[in-house]
C-alpha cells in the first residue's frame, strides 16, 4: 500500500537553522499532509498559499495516486525553494483518494496534522489561527469555516452550516454522524486513528464505501476527544467539477419538505451497518487506550449499538407490510428513548413526527428514495 519514500527539495531541508523555518520549529509543528493526483491545474497555486503561511509547517508530506499531467514535476520544482522539506510518496498502484488522504497522514512526524487538497487555496493565517487551540490538552481535532469559489475564484457561498454546536465540543456531544470537510481539519498526530481498521468501516454518506479520510478522524477525535471550531473562513474551497465531493448549500425548506416525504429505508440500513461497524471498530481498539480512552470508547460503543437497533427498527417501518409491525417498530424505538432530543446519539423528535404519521400509515408505500445521498452531516430524516 505505502510507495517507497522519497526526500525531495534536500536544498532547503538544511534550511532550519533560517528565520522563517525556526518559526515553525520552536511553535507546535505541524504536518501537511496532501494526496495528490492530476492536479496540476491548480496545485501550483495551493502550494505557494502553504509557502505564504504566517506559522510555516514543518513538512509537506505528498502522496501520490499516479498522476500523469505534471502534478509532481510542478511538486518536485516548488521542493526546490519550498521554506519547509517537501517528501513525495509515488504509490504503485492506484488507492483511492480514501486511502491516499490516510496514508499521507500515516507518513507525517510533527505535533499535529493538517490534511491539504490539491486544489484550493490556504490563507495565510489558517495554521496560525488552529495551532493555540490545542493549548487544551483535551482537543483531538479542530476545524474551520470556508470559502467556496469557482474554479477562476469567484465567491459563491461559505461552509457555516457545518459548524457545530460549542466552540470547544466535548467527547459525544455532536451527534454519530457529524464530520467536517478534511480540508478543513488539523489534528494530533497521537490521535489513534487505526488504519488497520479503516477497511472494516462504512461511509454513512455514500452507500458501498469505506469512510472517507475526514469521517475518520473526526470520528475518532470526536469520541476520544473534543473538537475545537474557529468560525473564520481559512481556505477557498475551489469547484470546478472534479471535486472528489463538492460544495453544497445549505437544504432549502422544499428539499427538506422532500426528505419528510421520502423513503429512506435503504439509508436507515446503510446507517444500522455503520454504527455496528463503529461499534465493533471500539471495542477492538479500546484495549489497547489508557483508562480515560478506554471507558470514553466503551460509552460510545454502547451508543453506536443502541443507534443500529434504533436504525434496524425504522427500517422496518418503511419495508413492513403489516401495520401491526410497523406499529411495534415505532413503539420499540419509543420505549428505548430513540426520539429523545437530549441525547445527540438517538433518532430525535422530528423523526417521531415523520415515523408516527407517515412511517406507521403508509411505511413501504412512500416513495423510496433509490440510494439518494444526504448533502450534509445532519442525516436523513
Amino acid at each position: 500500500m505505502i510507495a517507497q519514500r522519497k526526500r525531495v527539495g534536500d536544498s532547503c531541508a538544511n534550511c532550519r537553522n533560517g528565520s522563517r523555518v525556526t518559526k515553525a520549529v520552536v511553535m507546535t509543528s505541524v504536518s501537511v499532509a496532501m494526496a495528490t493526483f492530476n492536479g496540476a491545474r491548480y496545485i501550483r497555486q495551493q502550494l505557494a498559499s502553504l509557502a505564504a503561511q504566517s506559522h510555516l509547517p514543518l513538512e509537506l508530506v505528498v502522496t501520490d495516486d499516479g498522476s500523469t499531467d505534471g502534478t509532481l514535476n510542478l511538486v518536485d520544482e516548488f521542493a526546490t525553494h519550498a521554506p519547509f522539506p517537501v517528501f513525495v510518496h509515488r504509490n504503485k498502484t492506484r488507492l483511492g483518494h480514501r486511502a491516499n488522504f490516510l496514508q499521507a497522514a500515516i507518513f507525517c512526524t510533527s505535533d499535529l496534522v493538517a490534511f491539504c487538497d490539491q486544489d484550493d487555496v490556504w490563507d495565510r493565517r489558517k495554521v496560525e489561527v488552529l495551532v493555540p487551540l490545542f493549548n487544551n490538552p483535551d482537543v483531538l481535532l479542530a476545524y474551520h469555516d470556508a470559502i467556496a469559489t469557482t474554479s477562476d475564484g469567484r465567491l459563491i457561498g461559505s461552509l457555516e452550516h457545518w459548524a457545530p454546536p460549542q466552540l470547544i465540543n466535548p467527547p459525544m456531544s455532536i451527534g454519530p454522524w457529524a464530520v467536517a470537510h478534511g480540508f478543513t481539519q488539523i489534528f494530533r498526530r497521537a490521535l489513534p486513528f487505526l488504519p488497520d481498521l479503516w477497511a472494516t468501516s462504512f461511509d454513512f454518506f455514500e452507500m458501498g464505501q469505506r469512510m472517507t479520510h475526514d469521517q475518520w478522524f473526526f470520528f475518532f477525535s470526536s469520541v476520544l476527544g473534543s473538537i475545537a471550531y474557529v468560525n473564520q473562513p481559512l481556505v477557498y474551497y475551489r469547484q470546478h467539477g472534479s471535486n472528489a465531493k463538492g460544495w453544497r448549500a445549505r437544504e432549502t425548506f422544499t428539499e427538506r419538505a422532500r426528505s419528510c416525504f421520502t423513503n429512506f429505508s435503504d439509508r436507515y440500513a446503510n446507517a444500522e451497518d455503520c454504527a455496528r461497524a463503529r461499534a465493533n471498530i471500539l471495542d477492538r481498539a479500546k484495549p489497547k487506550w489508557h483508562a480515560i480512552w478506554y471507558d470514553r470508547a466503551s460509552i460510545a460503543a454502547s451508543k453506536y449499538r443502541h443507534l443500529a437497533q434504533q436504525y434496524a427498527d425504522r427500517r422496518i417501518l418503511y419495508t413492513a407490510a403489516e401495520p401491526s409491525r410497523r406499529l411495534i417498530a415505532l413503539m420499540n424505538i419509543f420505549s428505548s428513548g430513540g426520539y429523545d432530543q437530549s441525547n445527540a446519539y438517538n433518532l430525535g423528535p422530528r423523526s417521531l413526527l415523520k415515523d408516527a404519521v407517515l412511517g406507521v400509515l403508509m411505511g413501504e408505500r412512500l416513495k423510496s428514495s433509490r440510494q439518494q445521498a444526504t448533502s450534509s452531516g445532519a442525516g436523513v430524516y
